[in-house]
C-alpha cells in the first residue's frame, strides 16, 4: 500500500502505510529507508532525518542506499544545520566524483558551496527588517499563499474551504480570498465569489495590471497528489465590473505543460505577463518566461527569462517591481539557505542579471517565495512555511503569509 501511495505521489498516505510497518518491524532497513523517503517528501524533516540517519548507521558506504546521504544533508539544511551538511554533500560529491555530469553530484557540489554561503547570510542579518506572521484574520491552520495588496485589499490563495474536496487527493481545493486592511487591524478575509472561484478546481496566484484593469489568475486541475495542470486566466474591469475569465492564448497557455504563477511587469516600455513553466526549451524543472502583451490585447511567443535566472531546478513565483526593475522570484537551485529562497535579478542592458538572495530574515532554511510588493509600496509580503507558521498536524507543513516593511520604497 505504502509503495502504491508513493506511485501515485501521496506522500502524506504513503508516510502513514510504512510508518504501520515500522511498528511492526522496527529493524528492516528497507522500510525505514522508504519511511524516511515518505517523510521527506511529506515536510516531516524531524522524522526524515531520524530514519535517514538509521539507515546511514547501518550502511555507511551507501551500498544499499547510495542516495542516502545526499537526502540526509539535504534536511540538515533544511533544519539550518549547515556545517553537517556540508560534510555530507562533500561526502557525497568525492564518493560519486566521476558521475560529474549526474544531477546528484551538481546538486551536492551546488549545495555544498550554499552551506557555506549560508553562514555567512545567517552571519550577517539585517536588522532592520522585522517580520511580522499575519493574524488568523488571514492565515489559518492550512496554507495561505500568493499575496497581493492592491490599496487596503489583500488578495491570496489559500486551501481553507473543506466543502470543495478532492477527495481521492485527500486535498482541499484552492480559493482566492480578499482581507481589507484599517489602521489598526486586517478584517476577517472573505472568499471572491464564483467568477473568480470555480469549485472542482484550484483557484489561484492573483495578478494585476499597472492600473488595475485587468487581472490574471491561474487554474488548475489536480494529476495527482502533488502534481498540477494550471493555465493562467485574465478578466477585464469594464463599465463597473468584471469580465468572464478568459483562458489566455497558447504563446502562454502551451498545451501539455504547467503555466502558472502569472505577474505583469515591464521589460523597457514593453509589457509583459511573467508566469513560471515547465514547458520544452527551458532550462530545466518549472522556469520563469514572460510574453509580451500587445496593445491589441494578443500575446508574443514566450520567451525564457535566461540562464542567469533560471536553472536546472525549479525558478516560481516571478513578481516585477517596476520602480526598482528588478524581478523578484524563488529557486531552489541559487545558493541559499534551504529550500525555496527569495532571488532578485536587475533588468539592465536588455537582460535580466545575476540573481542576488535576499538574506536573513526574509529568507530561511525552510520554504520562502511569493514574494510581493503593496501597491503604495510601503511594505512587503511573502509565503513561508517557517516556524511560527499555523498548522495543523505538524510544523512547517503549511505556508502562511507575513510582511515586513519595505526596503524597496
Amino acid at each position: 500500500d505504502g509503495d502504491k501511495a508513493m506511485a501515485e505521489n501521496d506522500f502524506f498516505s504513503a508516510a502513514i502505510y510504512y510508518n504501520k510497518a515500522i511498528l511492526q518491524d522496527s529493524s528492516d532497513i528497507a522500510i525505514q529507508y522508504k519511511y524516511a523517503e515518505a517523510s521527506r517528501l511529506n515536510f516531516d524533516y524531524d522524522v526524515a532525518d531520524r530514519w535517514y540517519t538509521k539507515v546511514y548507521k547501518k550502511d555507511p558506504s551507501g551500498k544499499l542506499y547510495p542516495e542516502c546521504v545526499f537526502w540526509l544533508a539535504t534536511i540538515k539544511k533544511s533544519k539550518g544545520k549547515y556545517k553537517d551538511a556540508k560534510k555530507m554533500f562533500d561526502k557525497y560529491a568525492k564518493k560519486n566524483k566521476k558521475k560529474k555530469d549526474n544531477y546528484f553530484v551538481k546538486k551536492a557540489n551546488q549545495e555544498a558551496l550554499a552551506c557555506d554561503y549560508a553562514q555567512l547570510l545567517v552571519a550577517r542579518p539585517d536588522k532592520s527588517i522585522t517580520i511580522i506572521h499575519l493574524d488568523s484574520a488571514v492565515n489559518s491552520k492550512v496554507s495561505e499563499y500568493a499575496p497581493v495588496q492592491i490599496d487596503s485589499v489583500l488578495y491570496f490563495s489559500s486551501l481553507r474551504d473543506a466543502k470543495d474536496r478532492a477527495k481521492k487527493n485527500h486535498v482541499n481545493y484552492n480559493k482566492i480570498y480578499t482581507a481589507v486592511q484599517d489602521s489598526i487591524k486586517w478584517h476577517k478575509a472573505n472568499e471572491l465569489d464564483t467568477l473568480f472561484n470555480r469549485n472542482g478546481i484550484h483557484n489561484a496566484n492573483t495578478a494585476f495590471n499597472d492600473d488595475h484593469s485587468r487581472v490574471y489568475i491561474t487554474r488548475c486541475e489536480q494529476k495527482n497528489a502533488q502534481e498540477f495542470i494550471c493555465e493562467i486566466y485574465s478578466s477585464d474591469y469594464k463599465k463597473g465590473h468584471w469580465s468572464s475569465l478568459k483562458k489566455l492564448p497558447a504563446e502562454v497557455n502551451l498545451p501539455g505543460s504547467n503555466n502558472t504563477q502569472p505577474s505583469v511587469g515591464f521589460l523597457g516600455d514593453e509589457e509583459v505577463l511573467f508566469f513560471s513553466s515547465n514547458r520544452p526549451g527551458g532550462e530545466g524543472k518549472m522556469d520563469i518566461w514572460y510574453s509580451k502583451i500587445n496593445k491589441d490585447g494578443s500575446y508574443g511567443k514566450a520567451v525564457n527569462a535566461g540562464k542567469k535566472v533560471n536553472s536546472i531546478e525549479d525558478e516560481k513565483t516571478p513578481y516585477y517591481c517596476k520602480p526598482c526593475q528588478e524581478l523578484f522570484f524563488s529557486s531552489t537551485w541559487h545558493k541559499g539557505l534551504g529550500g525555496l529562497d527569495i532571488f532578485k535579478s536587475p533588468y539592465k542592458d536588455g537582460a535580466l542579471g545575476e540573481p542576488v538572495n535576499l538574506g536573513v530574515p526574509i529568507n530561511t532554511s525552510y520554504n520562502d517565495l511569493y514574494f510581493s510588493i503593496s501597491s503604495d509600496k510601503s511594505k512587503a509580503f511573502l509565503s513561508s512555511n517557517r516556524p511560527g507558521s499555523y498548522f495543523e498536524e505538524k510544523e512547517s507543513s503549511c505556508n502562511d503569509i507575513f510582511l515586513f516593511k519595505t526596503i524597496f520604497n
